[in-house]
């Protein structure tokens, strides 16, 4: 049985500089990208 779900932490990777293509033209925009770490795996600040 798994001890508890609290030693995952939410890490949120923020891309201001990438590019989207579109059909006719390109845009600057935000990318944003959600994942779980183990804080047992990963015990310092991630940079």
């Amino acid at each position: 049985m798994a001890k508890g779900k609290d030693v995952r932490i939410r890490v949120i990777l923020q891309c201001v500089s990438c590019v989207r293509k579109g059909a006719t033209e390109e845009s600057a925009g935000i990318s944003r990208y959600s994942t779980q770490k183990n804080r047992h795996n990963t015990p310092g600040q991630l940079e």
